[in-house]
């Protein structure tokens, strides 16, 4: 089975990511887990890092807002872009420093990272050091094969080495 981490979709807020994870939500064949609106913003981290993991059992979790729970070993995370490590002048020193230290982290321990085009792609590999797709058939393969057969389904063969051509 797979679960979907919503928690940017009880956002009250409608930016790119939260219209994204909404959709999934509402489109994807998935089980919806997701806190109460009050735990959407900075709450939520302690949410998705502490509650999400033991609610999401042994389920493939598909987290697409660019965190997902550190601890979790069955993850596929959609990056959106790196603009926090690109040009962290652009948001609050706190937000900076969660990131810094979550997303290198997310990444690391993911089974798949998959973004929105090539551009972010290349970016996040190359700020991350991880493999990266900005393929949507790869994710919605990924993810089919994972519901079916298991997480091992998903293992990266890369072994976590950035691919700049994709």
């Amino acid at each position: 089975m797979i679960a979907l981490n919503a928690r940017a979709a009880v956002r009250p807020e409608l930016g790119g990511v939260e219209r994204w994870a909404r959709e999934l939500r509402d489109r994807l064949d998935a089980r919806v887990l997701a806190p109460s609106p009050r735990w959407s913003h900075r709450a939520g981290h302690l949410w998705e890092q502490v509650a999400l993991p033991r609610l999401a059992h042994e389920d493939v979790l598909l987290n697409p807002a660019n965190l997902a729970p550190i601890a979790y070993d069955k993850n596929v995370v959609v990056i959106h872009d790196a603009a926090v490590l690109r040009e962290p002048s652009w948001y609050s020193p706190l937000y900076v420093r969660w990131q810094r230290f979550v997303l290198p982290r997310v990444a690391k321990g993911a089974l798949r990272v998959v973004t929105v085009s090539r551009f972010s792609a290349r970016e996040i590999e190359e700020l991350l050091g991880r493999r990266v797709s900005a393929d949507p058939v790869e994710l919605t393969c990924a993810l089919t094969l994972a519901a079916a057969l298991g997480p091992a389904m998903l293992a990266d063969e890369g072994g976590g080495e950035a691919i700049a051509s994709r």
